[in-house]
């Protein structure tokens, strides 16, 4: 399922999943995948901010406005690749290689393929650029995920030592047993979305049943 609608887009965070945030440069030829789970929406348009160490091996990738990068969201069957990620950096080995990551494009597209704009690209000079960044970065993102977010960083300020980011999202493909048609939501034959309780300690999420 592919999702443009900002107020939409904005429903695949509601629930505060894992996610792998996933960067690239194409020109450099490095990409890294790092864990992330402090962010949160601001509004019903597509925007959220989340918080970064600047210390981290990915923040090198944020160095401006407009840095784009995809947030892939894990399913329970991928706890045990989030504490592996979690514990490798990215500065000492190339993680694909060194964790035997499945990487694709956004969508699920080989890497083989330029990564896919959506058909309705909207009238958002900002959003244009973005979404024009993403493909020349060459970005990817991780095939288990079961929803990828291609967004764009807006602004960051600094709080003790952290990066607080203000980003917005570009667009989506879900899984559609993941995709309630209104929300992000495991279908009754699929693995619950993971949330994180803290100290490696992971929690599921499934809905609870319609009051009547």
């Amino acid at each position: 399922v592919e999702i443009i609608d900002k107020a939409l887009l904005s429903r695949l965070l509601y629930p505060n999943p894992v996610c792998v945030l996933s960067v690239a440069d194409a020109d450099a030829g490095t990409h890294n995948h790092m864990i992330i789970t402090w962010l949160s929406c601001f509004d019903n348009k597509g925007g959220f901010m989340c918080s970064m160490n600047q210390k981290r091996h990915t923040a090198s990738f944020f160095a401006q406005p407009g840095s784009v990068f995809v947030l892939g969201v894990a399913a329970a069957d991928m706890a045990d690749t989030v504490l592996a990620i979690g514990a490798c950096s990215g500065r000492d080995a190339l993680k694909e290689v060194q964790l035997s990551l499945r990487a694709c494009r956004p969508g699920w597209q080989p890497l083989d393929t330029p990564v896919a704009l959506p058909a309705a690209q909207g009238k958002s000079s900002v959003d244009k650029a973005a979404k024009r960044r993403a493909v020349e970065a060459g970005l990817r993102t991780l095939e288990p995920c079961v929803a990828h977010i291609v967004c764009a960083m807006d602004e960051r300020i600094e709080r003790d030592g952290h990066w607080i980011m203000f980003c917005h999202m570009l667009h989506a493909h879900v899984r559609p047993s993941y995709w309630s048609g209104r929300g992000l939501v495991a279908g009754p034959d699929s693995t619950p979305v993971l949330t994180f309780l803290g100290s490696k300690q992971f929690a599921h999420m499934v809905a609870a049943p319609v009051p009547d």
